[in-house]
């Protein structure tokens, strides 16, 4: 009876001791996680940032040709 108690005892600290790894490794895990998907995200702000810059840009090239296309037509009228 003592030698499966102390086997159970055994069992039960080396149990608590793989549930502390575990909890180790998902914080880890979580963590990195975190990292990456902050990352990630901070590139897509980039990359929206960069569109919205090069959207603009092309917005006013329009707007200067436009502008022009107008001064033409005038001269021509």
């Amino acid at each position: 009876m003592q030698r499966g108690s102390k086997s159970a005892l055994k069992q039960l600290n080396d149990n608590k001791k793989e549930v502390q790894l575990l909890r180790s490794e998902c914080a880890t895990l979580e963590h990195h996680a975190t990292e990456t998907t902050n990352d990630i995200l901070k590139e897509v702000i980039n990359d929206i940032a960069n569109l919205e810059k090069d959207y603009l840009k092309c917005q006013q090239q329009d707007i200067d040709q436009i502008n022009y296309l107008k001064q033409e037509v005038q001269v021509l009228n």
